[in-house]
């Protein structure tokens, strides 16, 4: 994830006419950005997701940000992925102070805020084997889904076996304002949980530990 903030010298929107604008730095950019033609296979995301700028309407705005969520299921894709962000960056700055020629100028600063590995495991990995027969126990048939961004993700990069188990219930609109869950049946992932610990750790004189 990045945290992207473009400032400028700002002005009044008449008087101050031909002074680069930090918002349209900013579109600049988030236009390229949605504009980036990214593999459905490794799949890889993005999405500017939060974006917020200026300081009154009749104001060139002195500043912009935004936030960027990118995601892959490749780490290679993933690099090449925020070596271009950074890019873009740059030239929405360069373009929007080449369409004025004063020395007034839009700056572009940015952070990675949160950095999230790719990761993925086999099928006959032993922590999938063992997820596969905890959850058969609760009368489930498992459905993975390979990739993606969880918890286990710092893990599975540092080599770790990681697994992330569903919270089980319904839900519609994720991450939106309509969004709703239906807890019915979530006490099977608790059960599904505390057979995976005790499958992991082993328990004394019955079983050993897995790993």
């Amino acid at each position: 994830d990045w945290d992207v903030i473009f400032s400028g010298p700002g002005g009044h929107a008449w008087t101050a006419f031909k002074t680069p604008s930090a918002i349209h730095a900013a579109a600049r950019a988030v236009a390229m950005i949605s504009d980036l033609c990214l593999p459905e296979d490794p799949k890889t995301t993005i999405t500017v997701s939060l974006i917020e700028g200026g300081q009154a309407i009749h104001g060139i705005a002195q500043q912009a940000s935004f936030k960027i969520n990118a995601r892959s299921n490749s780490q290679v894709e993933l690099n090449k992925l925020n070596e271009e962000l950074v890019r873009i960056f740059h030239l929405a700055c360069e373009q929007e102070n080449a369409k004025y020629s004063n020395e007034k100028e839009v700056k572009v600063s940015y952070e990675k805020i949160l950095d999230v590995p790719a990761g993925n495991q086999d099928d006959d990995a032993l922590i999938i084997q063992a997820t596969k027969a905890v959850t058969a126990a609760v009368g489930l048939e498992a459905n993975f889904k390979p990739g993606g961004c969880t918890n286990t993700n710092m893990s599975i990069a540092r080599g770790i076996p990681a697994v992330t188990l569903g919270r089980g219930g319904r839900e519609f609109g994720t991450h939106t304002l309509a969004e709703w869950f239906d807890p019915k049946d979530v006490y099977l992932c608790e059960q599904k949980s505390i057979l995976m610990l005790m499958l992991l750790a082993g328990l004394t004189d019955v079983s050993k530990p897995i790993y």
